[in-house]
C-alpha cells in the first residue's frame, strides 16, 4: 500500500486546514511559514506542493485544458 509522505505526520493535515481557514486570500505564505505551522520541514512542504502540481497538470491535460498551463 502506497502512503503519502504527509500521512505519517497528522500535524501537516491539521496545519494546512488551519492555514486554509485563517489565511486571507491576498496573503502569501512561504514554505517556511507553512512548515512552521505544520511542524514539519520545508522539504516536506515542497514535496507535497510538487505532487499536487503534478496531479493538477495531469487533470488539466485529461480535460483538454493544456493551453491554460504554465511551465
Amino acid at each position: 500500500m502506497r502512503t503519502n509522505a504527509h500521512s505519517q505526520n497528522p500535524n501537516i493535515d491539521v496545519g494546512l486546514a488551519v492555514l486554509c481557514a485563517t489565511a486571507s486570500a491576498d496573503e502569501t505564505l512561504t514554505s517556511k511559514d507553512i512548515a512552521d505551522v505544520c511542524e514539519c520541514s520545508r522539504n516536506a512542504i515542497w514535496k507535497i506542493e510538487k505532487r499536487a502540481l503534478r496531479k493538477a497538470k495531469e487533470i488539466a491535460i485529461a480535460r483538454g485544458l493544456q493551453l491554460f498551463l504554465e511551465d
